[in-house]
């Protein structure tokens, strides 16, 4: 079976970099989109402690947006390990997260007519996972798939 990797779309960190830039500098104005542009690289690339230091030095003009920054990255920065994702080819976007949402859940869970307790949609949402990932054998040995004729 396949570890389970998690991640945070890449979204997230944008949003919080754009918010202490548009505090700090204005909104839209050449200094916060410069400044933005600089601190998001790192994540993306490198490391969080870059995108620290550079919100860091921003407190005294965005105390608040500074804070939830720095929150939002503490609390997920195990999540947003994207220069390792990207080693492993893995597809850091926020577009591939929601199309795996839909092929995994919403396709599934939303047949007309279905209504499902809590507990039954999370089975259906693990059995449909292991199904498209292909993990379906080693997970379920005494369930076959059946084969196509």
């Amino acid at each position: 079976m396949r570890p389970i990797i998690l991640q945070a779309s890449l979204f997230w960190p944008i949003h919080y970099l754009t918010a202490v830039a548009h505090a700090a500098f204005g909104e839209e104005t050449p200094a916060a989109l410069a400044w933005r542009g600089a601190a998001a690289s790192p994540p993306v690339g490198g490391t969080l402690g870059a995108v620290a230091r550079a919100c860091r030095a921003l407190a005294d003009r965005a105390p608040e947006a500074v804070h939830s920054a720095r929150v939002y990255f503490a609390h997920n920065r195990i999540r947003m390990r994207y220069a390792r994702f990207r080693a492993r080819r893995l597809k850091i976007g926020s577009g591939t997260m929601e199309s795996g949402c839909k092929q995994i859940g919403l396709q599934r869970l939303k047949i007309a007519g279905a209504r499902w307790a809590r507990r039954a949609r999370a089975k259906v949402a693990k059995a449909r996972a292991a199904f498209l990932s292909g993990d379906w054998p080693q997970l379920s040995p005494s369930f076959p798939l059946p084969q196509a004729a």
